[in-house]
């Protein structure tokens, strides 16, 4: 697979798949860039994982909504918001959450908050927070 990359894309994969080995398997090269894509944790509607290396930038997904953008290789390595591999880690060990907000059933915004974060609703506000395994995962809803 690696040999089908462009040379951004597999400077990235092989980083990526030396770090985690399980996701080879849900990895594929479309038209030179990487694709992986995969339903972490417990089956659940509108959570998937997804990673691209489109437009020369690493894309990161989960879920139908959030999605993060990273230089590659990053300006310094193991920080979170610089580096796509330590974002991916943060995910995996749930040291990362997904948020999504809501306002009348339609999307509003996308955040992350680590999971001891105090996460603050709006009123006629709905979060869904969203983690690697589900079993962080809740949705709520403010008052009006």
């Amino acid at each position: 697979m690696l040999s089908a990359l462009d040379a951004f894309s597999r400077s990235f994969a092989a980083e990526l798949l030396q770090a985690f080995a399980q996701l080879e398997n849900h990895a594929s090269a479309r038209d030179g860039v990487l694709k992986l894509e995969l339903s972490p944790g417990t089956p659940r509607a509108d959570c998937h994982f997804y990673v691209s290396t489109e437009d020369g930038e690493v894309t990161v997904g989960l879920g139908n909504y959030y999605h993060s953008h990273f230089d590659w290789p990053p300006a310094e390595r193991g920080r979170t918001w610089d580096d796509p591999i330590a974002f991916i880690r943060a995910l995996i060990a749930e040291e990362l959450l997904i948020v999504d907000r809501f306002r009348d059933g339609k999307w509003t915004g996308s955040s992350t908050m680590a999971p001891e974060e105090v996460l603050q609703i709006s009123p006629g506000e709905t979060v869904h927070v969203r983690s690697w395994s589900g079993a962080r995962d809740r949705a709520l809803i403010a008052g009006s």
